[in-house]
């Protein structure tokens, strides 16, 4: 996953704006997401935009939600 576009909502049908988007670096490192502003969400979509390989494939091993409060 290169591009890629973060969204959150609370129903699972109202995704609003992106929340987040970037480009992730080409590594098996632990990568971070911040978001633009908090947000509150029951759910999250990543929407992969673009891979490293061009390819029409993404893959993701572990996605952890940090909270701030």
């Amino acid at each position: 996953m290169k591009d890629y576009e973060v969204y959150v909502s609370y129903d699972g049908n109202s995704w609003g704006n992106p929340v987040a988007r970037g480009t992730f670096e080409k590594s098996s490192d632990v990568q971070r997401v911040l978001f633009f502003s908090p947000a509150r969400a029951r759910y999250i979509r990543l929407v992969v935009l673009s891979s490293h390989s061009d390819g029409d494939f993404a893959a993701v091993s572990e996605i952890d939600v940090i909270p701030v409060e």
